[in-house]
């Protein structure tokens, strides 16, 4: 992935690889998940690859907002990655799936590609807000891949893995 390496967060889903990269990989159910009021339209039919791009619109602090993202890299169970392009700023996620303890421990890692002076400086100030809200996302994500797999939520949580 290209860019600055920011934060990263990492949650254990009780749930093969293959089942989690599947949810995650599938943007159309990222609203289910992923950010408040959200839609997802691809530009074409047909299964994700690498070079796919999406329509999406979302809130961000009851702001809307509108990006396009392309798939960068998927490699199923690996790794799954995107870049999302709005108006002002380009902002990398990457997501690894890595089987552990009868699950998969999933990652995601968010990228500075192109990032305004005043995105940075805010992005500090709500640094707390931020951390809430991707672990909430991730808290989501492994509740809705979970309840399809049959399986119950292990009663760890997410949880901010180092900056490199």
């Amino acid at each position: 992935m290209r860019g600055k390496p920011g934060s990263s967060w990492q949650i254990h889903v009780n749930a093969s690889p293959e089942r989690t990269f599947d949810y995650v990989a599938a943007l159309e159910s990222h609203p289910q998940w992923a950010m408040e009021q959200m839609t997802v339209a691809p530009e074409a039919s047909g299964p994700a690859t690498v070079g796919s791009r999406y329509q999406v619109e979302g809130a961000i602090s009851n702001k809307r907002q509108r990006a396009t993202v392309t798939v960068t890299e998927l490699e199923r169970p690996v790794r799954f990655a995107f870049e999302s392009a709005d108006e002002s700023s380009i902002t990398g996620h990457a997501f690894t799936f890595t089987p552990y303890g009868g699950g998969t421990l999933v990652a995601h890692q968010i990228f500075a590609i192109k990032q305004p002076l005043v995105g940075s400086l805010m992005l500090r100030v709500r640094r707390s807000a931020v951390e809430a809200g991707f672990n909430r996302q991730l808290s989501s994500m492994r509740s809705n891949v979970e309840s399809a797999a049959g399986t119950s939520a292990r009663p760890t949580s997410s949880t901010r893995a180092p900056s490199a």
